[in-house]
């Protein structure tokens, strides 16, 4: 992970976060003055992340893709479905920004990691109409994360009130 931090690619970084400041205070900021405004430019948002998701879905399944950039879509996915959070939901605010932070985050070092020409591919075929396979292994696993969540809840639950 060192090589992510060396001069030229923090040059680059500052670069494009100067960009999309400029972009921001040019572009967004007249929109987000309103409440239709804000509500427009954060429904374009959630459909680009979710373009992204798929683009990112089909992108990992290429033997192209390096195993670490696989490795954290993968975390990444499984934190997002996961019912376990760093902070939970039921905290208003802190409890839905740890996932309006750690996803983007994560799903944008995993697209970093993957080849342009594999990324290239991918954004094609979305564009192309591909949906977004469905998998009964992923959903039972989905599932069975939920239920057994739910039943260890249930246990301490019953034992902290006396009830067993």
């Amino acid at each position: 992970m060192i090589f992510l931090f060396n001069n030229k690619n923090m040059g680059l970084l500052m670069s494009k976060i100067d960009r999309m400041e400029q972009g921001f205070s040019q572009n967004t900021q007249q929109e987000c003055c309103s409440i239709s405004g804000c509500y427009s430019w954060t429904k374009r948002q959630a459909k680009m992340l979710k373009k992204e998701a798929l683009v990112l879905n089909i992108a990992i399944a290429d033997p192209r893709t390096p195993t670490a950039a696989k490795v954290l879509a993968l975390a990444t996915i499984f934190y997002l479905a996961s019912p376990i959070d760093l902070i939970p939901d039921c905290i208003p605010v802190l409890g839905q920004l740890d996932d309006l932070i750690i996803v983007p985050l994560g799903m944008y070092i995993a697209i970093k990691m993957i080849p342009k020409e594999v990324m290239d591919e991918a954004r094609a075929q979305v564009e192309a109409g591909q949906k977004l396979p469905k998998s009964k292994l992923a959903a039972a696993c989905v599932i069975g994360a939920w239920a057994v969540s739910a039943c260890v809840t249930c246990y301490f639950g019953a034992s902290y009130f006396g009830l067993t």
